[in-house]
């Protein structure tokens, strides 16, 4: 059982932020308790937190539960780096996406820093999944490859999953609990069978050089039908 005591931190919501806390002084089964300033950089400019400075009593039962809460993620974020940390470059491994979409990766290893969409970052060294194909009998067209038309113009659609496989894009580390290799994958999804042995899905369609540089700089997946010619219409 953790200990709580004076500089104890734990974190617990706060109007429309998940604020950290300092335990400042303890009365019995109460612990007087003040939001840390967490300081955040945007554009060269530090900005303090929206709420440092604020007080509250909490339980201490309440803090030593948070705590633990805390002490536990680490420890299964840390498990799931290791596995993650554990597997071979070149190695094929599967995510899956929900409903039996699967997503078939190989295992590579960063040449140089990344940053997702999310935020997170991976550095130089860190093994991550590319992302090479999508298998499965979940997947949906709207999923993979269309067509939309826009303000007279003609547009190739690309399913999130599928812009990473046809860019080479997109490598992460996903919930090792949605990979089927793993060792803590979801019993939940085990029920949907093993994708190792199913055929990658034709997508129809190969970007050309020009489509991908395109895509790198929109905001959403849509190539103008138009661009690089002889790349073809989606079927």
């Amino acid at each position: 059982m953790s200990t709580v005591k004076i500089g104890t931190e734990f974190r617990s919501a706060y109007a429309d932020s998940n604020a950290l806390w300092r335990v400042v002084s303890i009365d019995g089964k109460y612990a007087e308790c003040v939001i840390v300033n967490e300081r955040w950089e945007h554009d060269g400019q530090w900005y303090d937190g929206d709420y440092a400075g604020v007080r509250k009593p909490f339980f201490v039962t309440d803090v030593r539960r948070a705590v633990e809460f805390a002490e536990n993620l680490k420890a299964r974020m840390d498990a799931a780096d290791a596995w993650f940390d554990s597997l071979a470059p070149g190695q094929i491994v599967h995510y899956n996406n929900g409903f039996a979409e699967f997503v078939r990766c190989e295992v590579i290893v960063l040449d140089e820093p990344i940053r997702t969409g999310t935020g997170t970052v991976y550095e130089k060294g860190q093994k991550v999944l590319q992302p090479i194909a999508l298998c499965g009998p979940g997947w949906e067209r709207r999923d993979l490859v269309g067509e939309i038309e826009h303000e007279g113009t003609r547009y190739m659609t690309l399913g999130y999953h599928a812009r990473k496989v046809l860019t080479g894009t997109g490598a992460w580390r996903p919930s090792d609990s949605c990979v089927y290799e793993a060792p803590t994958y979801s019993s939940s999804y085990a029920r949907q069978g093993d994708p190792t042995g199913l055929p990658a899905l034709d997508l129809g369609v190969t970007l050309t050089k020009e489509q991908i540089e395109y895509l790198d700089t929109a905001h959403l997946g849509w190539v103008p039908l138009g661009l690089a010619l002889g790349a073809g219409r989606v079927s």
